[in-house]
């Protein structure tokens, strides 16, 4: 998911950047989605400690993407901080399907969990200024 983001710089494709706003938003909207559909399922399953982490973590960046305005966040910085958030749920999704016994998706959500804190870090200021240093 987060390499999408990554993908859509404009500078490659072309994406105006209030499309790739659209995209990033609707990214994180499905993550929490994911998340909350997990969390609602070990809930089913009586595993509490796990379902609480990334239930609160998902709400958390819910509320951030859904108000973010009220919340005095700029666009950016308001998905920067949802990539930081959905990275440890991620994690513990991770962890909870290889307790499981599944094979794949547990890898699938690790990778997904790497690769968010580093989308976030290159939507952020600091990447550009450690870009520009080179």
């Amino acid at each position: 998911m987060a390499i999408g983001y990554l993908l859509l710089d404009k500078k490659y494709f072309g994406v105006k950047k209030k499309k790739t706003q659209k995209l990033e938003t609707a990214l994180h909207l499905l993550t929490v989605l994911v998340l909350l559909l997990k969390a609602f399922d070990l809930y089913r399953r009586d595993q509490y400690i796990p379902a609480t982490i990334i239930s609160v973590l998902a709400a958390t960046a819910l509320i951030i993407i859904t108000f973010r305005r009220r919340l005095g966040m700029r666009s950016r910085k308001a998905g920067i901080t949802c990539f930081y958030l959905e990275a440890p749920a991620l994690m513990a999704v991770a962890l909870v399907l290889h307790r499981e016994g599944n094979e794949f998706l547990p890898l699938m959500f690790f990778i997904a969990a790497v690769i968010y804190p580093v989308a976030g870090f290159i939507a952020s200021k600091k990447f550009k200024q450690i870009k520009n240093l080179y």
